[in-house]
């Protein structure tokens, strides 16, 4: 059940980029999500809503006390922190890739190494039994996780010329009858996945993958999946004739549901010698019948990249990612209605004078607002913005 929170006081600042200004409605002050008192190297930020309205933020730390570790810090529906950082107890297993997702009873998941080993939680962050393993063996260099609307969680991954996806309870039991398995075809070798639970109970999919007549081409495909873990459809071409060159190092695809039972895509691509003007953020929304929904938008100056996207309370869309150089970048954001089309030009989220601002994560709250966080140099935080 999801709840109406009265919006309070709006903060609304001009974020000049190379195609104007635009007015981005912020929501109460940036966040310091993090209040790491001592410089601690940051990677792999997350956010998952709660059923409360609240959500959690996560994060891994190199340099901090302990010296290697995982942290969960819990926030209520406007950004106040219920309680300071939490180190994760991950026992004698190094984190490394953490991620977390909200379950449908109030409380969370986090997960880490390729999500092999977890760890439940309350809505207030106090742990739910002990930290468990996801698989038994075997090593995976990406897994994604999603938790499903009436309950549980599953996690995708790349593996043997195949894409499998598993199903496990609030608790973490797998589900052994609760399997789907995507096996390469006659067209495409199969890349490494991305899932997202959508409205009816089942989940999306949408993989980079290489065509086997064009080695240096790569496209990306998009399957729906019902309660019953079967395919609704026929895989989907969401993208097409992607050079190999113009995939950058962290692909950023994004998964997404809409409300209308539509959903959309997004990634990044790099302008090479040829075009430098590119434009790097990429998305597609599709129709509730899987057919594209317009044409496929580009925006984004050369730059931009690491986009991550949510669907919305009323059924409109946000995406977030990085703008700007290696030393010097913002975090920006566009409004998006359910078929595609644009709510406005981009504006910028965080509000920091100088630095590096990268690697978004986003998530939905309550009455269509967002919370979005980032990773932040020199001062070496995770920040964080709710936006309208």
């Amino acid at each position: 059940m999801k709840k109406y929170f009265p919006p309070i006081a709006l903060a609304f600042a001009i974020a000049t980029i190379s195609t104007g200004s635009a007015l981005a409605d912020r929501v109460g002050p940036q966040l310091d999500l993090s209040e790491h008192e001592v410089a601690v190297e940051l990677s792999t930020p997350d956010v998952a809503a709660l059923r409360n309205g609240g959500f959690v933020a996560t994060w891994y730390g190199k340099g901090g006390t302990p010296r290697r570790s995982s942290y969960l810090r819990v926030f209520d529906s406007e950004g106040v922190a219920q309680g300071p950082r939490l180190a994760i107890d991950q026992g004698s297993q190094m984190a490394s890739a953490v991620q977390v997702v909200g379950l449908s009873d109030g409380s969370f998941m986090v997960l880490w190494n390729g999500a092999k080993w977890a760890q439940r939680y309350d809505e207030s962050g106090e742990p739910l039994g002990p930290i468990f393993k996801t698989r038994r063996s075997g090593r995976r260099p990406y897994t994604d996780v999603a938790a499903l609307r009436f309950g549980g969680f599953i996690t995708a991954f790349s593996h043997g010329g195949k894409i499998v996806v598993k199903r496990y309870s609030n608790s973490g039991n797998i589900k052994k009858n609760k399997k789907f398995v995507i096996r390469n075809d006659d067209e495409y070798l199969f890349g490494r996945p991305e899932i997202h639970a959508a409205p009816g109970g089942g989940f999306l999919i949408a993989a980079l993958s290489q065509p086997r007549s064009q080695d240096d081409l790569r496209s990306i495909l998009f399957w729906r999946v019902n309660r019953k873990f079967e395919a609704v459809a026929s895989k989907i071409v969401v993208a097409e004739g992607i050079p190999e060159d113009n995939i950058p190092y962290r692909l950023a695809l994004s998964v997404n549901s809409l409300e209308d039972g539509g959903s959309f895509v997004t990634w990044a691509e790099r302008g090479d010698g040829t075009d430098q003007n590119k434009k790097n953020v990429h998305v597609q929304f599709l129709a509730r019948d899987n057919q594209p929904a317009g044409t496929q938008l580009a925006f984004g100056a050369r730059g931009s990249r690491d986009p991550v996207g949510v669907g919305l309370e009323g059924g409109n869309a946000m995406l977030a990612w990085t703008r700007g150089g290696n030393y010097n970048s913002d975090i920006a954001g566009r409004r998006f209605e359910s078929d595609g089309q644009s709510s406005g030009k981009s504006f910028r989220i965080d509000d920091v004078d100088r630095g590096r601002q990268y690697t978004p994560a986003i998530a939905a709250l309550p009455g269509s607002k967002a919370i979005v966080i980032w990773l932040s140099k020199p001062a070496h935080d995770v920040l964080g913005q709710i936006v309208d």
